[in-house]
């Protein structure tokens, strides 16, 4: 069984979104609405897609 790691909080995870495989999600990250992730996610990014992109990274999100 694979895991996900959240690094602490401020993590929102948009409807229909999908986070396979054993990876990291960063504390403050965006995950967009029916977005597939695959790959550990950075601090402060806004991802997006299938697969899923980062489109934004750097800011903390409010």
């Amino acid at each position: 069984m694979e895991k996900v790691s959240l690094k602490s909080g401020g993590v929102r995870i948009g409807a229909y979104a999908i986070i396979l495989g054993n990876i990291e999600i960063g504390e403050n990250v965006v995950i967009g609405a029916g977005a597939v992730v695959t790959k550990s996610v950075p601090a402060n990014a806004t991802v997006v897609g299938n697969p899923a992109h980062i489109i934004k990274t750097g800011d903390k999100h409010d």
